[in-house]
Order: C-alpha cells, then sequence, then structure tokens
C-alpha cells in the first residue's frame, strides 16, 4: 500500500483551528489565488505555490473554469462553484459583489475582470479572505487555524446535489472519535487508539512507518475522521483525492 506524502500540507494542517463558515465570511477581503493586484499571493509564484500547483489538478480549481460563462449554472449555484459568495455582505472582493441575479435563477456578471478573479473553489474559499483590502495583503491571515471540520466540506457537499456531508453524518466516521457507546471518551486521548479515531491521529499515523499507531492524541478537541482526514483538499494524485491507495 503505498503512501501519498502530503508534506508542508500536513505540517500546516496539525498547526491547529476550527474556523466556521461564519469566520470566514464576515471578514477579510478576498484577493483571489492568481490575483494580479498585490504580490505575493498564494500562487503560482507565491508563497504556497506548491500547494496551488497540486490544488490545480483538482476539481475545486476547475468548477467554474475560470474566463467563462457557464451556461449549465443558475444564480443558485455560484455560491458553491466561486469563492467569498456572502451576499449578505458588503464590498468585500467576493464573487456576490460581481453579479446581479435574474429571473428563474438567472443571473448576470457585471464585472468579468473582477468575477472570474474570485471563480472556482480558490484557497480563500476554505481558508477565509487573505487582504486587508483589493491592494493589501494582510499579514496575519498565517496566523489562522486550519479547519478539519467536515462542516466546511458540508457547506457545498450536502444536500440533493451533492449529498456527501448527509451521506458522512449517517456513517460511523462522524463518530470516530468517542463511538456511539457511552464510555468511550477515552478513545481521543488514548495514543494507540487515536491513529484511527481521530482525524488528526490518522495524518500522522499514515506517516509512519509502523502499521502500529502511536500518536499525539488530541482528545476532545479533535475532530472525528472527517473528510480532510481520508481526502487531501489540495491534490489528486489518487483518484478521489484520497491520500492513500
Amino acid at each position: 500500500m503505498a503512501k501519498l506524502i502530503t508534506g508542508i500540507f500536513i505540517v500546516f494542517l496539525l498547526a491547529g483551528l476550527s474556523y466556521s463558515w461564519n469566520d470566514l465570511v464576515t471578514s477579510g477581503y478576498y484577493l483571489g489565488v492568481k490575483s494580479d493586484s498585490i504580490s505575493p499571493t498564494c500562487g503560482p509564484s507565491g508563497c504556497h505555490a506548491g500547494l496551488v500547483a497540486g490544488w490545480d489538478t483538482t476539481g475545486h480549481a476547475h468548477a467554474w473554469e475560470s474566463g467563462t460563462s457557464n451556461p449549465y449554472f443558475g444564480y443558485s449555484c455560484i455560491g458553491c462553484h466561486t469563492t467569498g459568495w456572502s451576499p449578505e455582505m458588503s464590498d468585500n472582493g467576493g464573487s456576490h459583489n460581481y453579479v446581479t441575479e435574474g429571473s428563474n435563477n438567472s443571473f448576470t456578471i457585471t464585472d468579468s475582470v473582477n468575477f472570474f478573479r474570485v471563480a472556482n473553489v480558490q484557497c480563500e474559499a476554505c481558508h477565509g479572505p487573505v487582504g486587508l483590502d483589493e491592494n493589501t495583503l494582510d499579514s496575519e491571515h498565517m496566523t489562522r487555524e486550519i479547519s478539519l471540520s467536515a462542516d466546511l466540506c458540508g457547506n457545498c457537499h450536502q444536500g440533493s446535489h451533492h449529498p456527501t456531508y448527509d451521506n458522512w453524518n449517517e456513517s460511523l466516521h462522524a463518530v470516530a472519535k468517542n463511538t456511539r457507546f457511552p464510555g468511550f471518551e477515552f478513545i481521543a486521548s488514548n495514543s494507540n487508539c487515536a491513529g484511527c479515531h481521530t482525524a488528526e491521529g490518522f495524518l500522522q499515523f499514515i506517516e509512519q512507518d509502523s502499521w502500529e499507531p502511536d500518536v499525539d492524541a488530541p482528545g476532545q478537541a479533535g475532530h472525528d475522521l472527517t473528510c480532510a482526514a481520508c481526502h487531501d483538499p489540495h491534490n489528486e494524485k489518487i483518484d478521489g483525492q484520497l491520500r492513500m491507495d
């Protein structure tokens, strides 16, 4: 069984944190992964060029296909296929700023240059905006925690169209940290159990040479086996963006 080496991502991921969707959309300015307005941005020549190159192979990077007006999408589709969609907010560089809603789920792109700057599911769609304004990078964005929560993926991967989050909630992975039986709260704090029962522990376990897990157990602050535990959001080297084949 081959291991998918995730390198920098795992180090970055294990730094901690758990941002909610509201935290991501209520502050900051969306610059865009390949924005020309400021340098460096995320990539391809910015600080996270390696991660961006991997992300560029995934479906997230082609969720809209930048530069084209997709005839199959309605207004209700934009939020999950672009970055920074938060119509309740004022001008924050998100995609909602550059479209107007029409009748029968139609829409008009009012600023194509800026709309396609934030088209597709870019870094900021999951990690939050990195700008203070349209020309200024927020140097504090690196202090944010990186979310391992399934809720973050579930913002779009749920419902009849993409029921992935709903299916996960019905699975044992969603309760892996404790199991469904009382008295198993110790699992998340046990270094031998947490490698298979928590997202944080699993990410350490797959980088070990031994099949006997011995990880830094995250305790109750850790996550169940969430989407990002098994699926690398930054790479599609293995089908399904799985970390291991």
